[in-house]
């Protein structure tokens, strides 16, 4: 190991002042799921101590850049890593869309916690080959050497988490799956488990938006600014307005292309790109071996999962991927939607379970119910045992033809229909040239919906749509969305789904009763054969939501995402697709021999 500790510096060398003017960071959105600790973190520490650019070497030489943050007063102090590819010298200068997801400093750090925000090798200014793609086998060792690093460092008191959202918390989860011995607990927020169905491609569709902003900011190298710079611009950024516009920016097409024809990635990053968009459009080993699916049953030490119904574009599936299937003291919690840019939501909560699980504090974490979930709709936060709730009850609501005209609505119903039906629409790729009038004749969405319900009823847990789809190519692709429509006609979004119809065939052995896994592989596509009956099934993001009397669930199908999504201001983290293959038009059965339903889980209310 004594490569290792060549570079590390002495404790005589750190930083023993204050730093004077501190990074600002707002802590935002909600911070607690629905409880109120016996303690709150408090803070314990009169300041915080800075040291940029902390050399840490790896076994074969290489030199990582970190920058360290230490509670002044405390000589040892349990260390959260926090480790992603974004560069950490673009971090803490009060907004950004994607490059500030590591954490509040401000606010941590004097609550008695370290933090070493690490920069992989190859990435910003850190030494080493650029990786091609994140989440490789060399991070993942170069993680747990820093892990094992910091464990001897005299600023450490033995006790070691990790911290940061999306990409970071994919870290911890990689990290975890290998089971580090110094590694402590884990609060992986927003994370996904699978790469590529979860990432970088929906229902085997290239995510193209989320590619391109990816392209602009995972691997740049930009010129330095002094931290002292940084933290004084993060007092004049950090405000309302220019954070939302941030965060707005985040889940629009149009920035990440702006964003490349301002920056221009680096060939690496552009290389990245074209081995994610056109090399690797299939799940294959360039995808498996860097998601966290492939070792979740290895990941034993205590994690608490954590995210929110609004994290459709990437996030929310892996949650529960998450809780199906580690063996660890776990908690989980879903809340709200919401989408908050730089990352300063759930921090009590973060620091509420680190408390516990590294400072041993009785706070009441010990004692809370292993799942806690926001119910929407009545707008309050529920806990049950397990996910699924176990007192819910699984119910079908059938498609039914409604109208004669597309364009009008069609219905939902707990029976099935008393005669066979069919209805359509037509698949048309967002950029391409048609006759726009044909709008006025023909739909390009489906709007299902149920009678108004007459009393409170709680819809709690995974959707699976079921449907006997005739398309006239030789593949298509369908979305759906789910809504709560309002007496007035307003609409309030709720749950998502994708599948592109040649990756069809479902992959029994990696579902779980949240999501319908679907074999992605190349072997497994199959063309659908024009004008035949083809049955599909696939999940929409889970939902907890209470429909009031009046109310109706609403469910749209269709093509297009520019129809069929959200927005960010709306609390949702969607980039923009275009994924449909061909022009055709799509017809779904309605009773018969071939029906077609949405599955719902049910709970009693009182």
């Amino acid at each position: 190991m004594a490569e290792l500790t060549a570079m590390a510096p002495r404790a005589d060398t750190l930083s023993r002042r204050p730093m004077r003017l501190q990074p600002k960071l707002t802590l935002r959105g909600t911070q607690l799921a629905g409880w109120t600790p016996k303690a709150m973190p408090a803070p314990i520490a009169p300041g915080m101590l800075f040291d940029e650019d902390v050399p840490i070497t790896m076994a074969d030489g290489t030199v990582l850049l970190a920058d360290l943050f230490r509670p002044a007063g405390l000589p040892q102090a349990p260390v959260l890593i926090s480790w992603a590819p974004y560069v950490k010298d673009t971090e803490r200068m009060g907004g950004g869309p994607i490059i500030d997801e590591s954490g509040a400093m401000a606010y941590i750090v004097p609550r008695g916690y370290a933090v070493l925000r690490v920069q992989p090798r190859g990435t910003g200014r850190s030494g080493g080959a650029l990786i091609e793609e994140m989440f490789g086998d060399t991070e993942i060792e170069d993680c747990r050497e820093t892990i094992e690093w910091v464990s001897r460092q005299p600023w450490c008191d033995g006790k070691i988490g990790m911290t940061g959202m999306s990409a970071f918390s994919v870290m911890q989860l990689r990290v975890a799956g290998t089971r580090p011995p110094k590694l402590t607990a884990i609060f992986p927020y927003k994370g996904f488990t699978d790469i590529y169905r979860h990432g970088f491609y929906k229902g085997g569709a290239a995510y193209t938006g989320a590619m391109e902003l990816m392209c602009a900011f995972e691997k740049i190298k930009l010129p330095t600014f002094p931290s002292w710079l940084r933290h004084l611009v993060s007092h004049v950024l950090n405000h309302g307005p220019f954070m939302k516009h941030t965060s707005d920016a985040a889940a629009n097409e149009r920035s990440g292309r702006s964003a490349m024809r301002r920056i221009k990635p680096p060939r690496e990053a552009c290389r990245t790109y074209v081995q994610r968009l056109f090399d690797n459009p299939f799940d294959n080993a360039h995808w498996r071996h860097r998601s966290p699916t492939a070792n979740l049953d290895n990941i034993e030490l205590p994690l608490c999962i954590g995210t929110d119904y609004g994290a459709v574009g990437f996030h929310l599936f892996g949650a529960f991927e998450l809780w199906h299937r580690t063996r660890g003291d776990k908690r989980l919690f879903i809340g709200p939607a919401e989408y908050e840019f730089p990352w300063s939501n759930y921090h009590e909560e973060a620091l509420a379970w680190y408390d516990w699980q590294l400072k041993g504090v009785d706070n009441g974490y010990r004692e809370l119910p292993p799942v806690r979930y926001f119910l929407t709709g009545a707008q309050r936060w529920q806990s049950a045992s397990d996910w699924p709730l176990p007192d819910t009850s699984v119910k079908r609501l059938y498609l039914q033809t409604g109208d004669a005209s597309a364009l009008r609505p069609q219905a939902l119903a707990w029976e099935p229909p008393a005669e066979p039906g069919q209805q359509s629409w037509l698949a048309i790729q967002s950029q391409s040239f048609y006759v726009t009038e044909i709008d006025r004749y023909e739909a390009q969405v489906l709007h299902y919906r149920t009678a108004p319900f007459e009393t409170d009823t709680e819809i709690v847990g995974p959707l699976h749509l079921h449907l006997t789809l005739t398309a006239t190519a030789i593949d298509t692709y369908v979305m759906a969305r789910l809504s709560d429509e309002a007496p007035d006609g307003t609409r309030r979004k709720l749950a998502f789904g994708w599948l592109l119809a040649s990756h069809r065939q479902v992959d029994a052995q990696r579902s779980n009763p949240t999501e319908i896994v679907h074999d992605h592989s190349a072997g497994a596509a199959r063309q659908l054969v024009p004008f035949e009956p083809t049955p599909l099934s696939f999940s929409l993001t889970p939902i907890s939501h209470c429909f009031r009397p009046g109310h109706r669930l609403v469910l749209e199908l269709g093509s297009r995402p520019d129809k069929l999504c959200s927005e960010a201001g709306e609390g949702y983290d969607m980039f923009m697709w275009d994924p449909i293959p061909y022009k055709c038009r799509n017809t779904v059965a309605h009773g018969g021999d071939a029906p077609s339903w949405l599955e719902v889980s049910v709970r009693p209310t009182n």
